[in-house]
């Protein structure tokens, strides 16, 4: 298996993956961390490692508010699928008891 994927399933989240799609909607990494209810600095180390981990940058920072790349809007899609993913097995798992 390829280093760089073998390391992105170690370490990738479901909270990243979140923090992506929080960001993408509120337009604002400060704005994305009160609606999480984390501080902008650990969320902007999470996106960071996020980041690094796809070994591409996800967001253009332009002063307050951030725009995504060309590779952010690529990694939407799967982040959404991702996110409904874990949503439809949460649901099925609840179904099932």
């Amino acid at each position: 298996m390829d280093k760089k994927l073998e390391r992105g399933m170690r370490t990738m989240d479901f909270d990243s993956i979140n923090y992506f799609l929080s960001i993408c909607t509120s337009g604002s990494f400060s704005e994305a961390a009160k609606r999480l209810y984390i501080s902008q600095p650990t969320l902007s180390r999470r996106i960071t490692a996020l980041e690094d981990e796809l070994g591409t940058q996800l967001f253009d920072r332009i002063g307050r508010s951030v725009k995504l790349t060309h590779s952010g809007e690529k990694f939407m899609p799967y982040a959404l699928r991702l996110l409904k993913s874990v949503e439809e097995a949460a649901s099925f798992m609840k179904e099932d008891d």
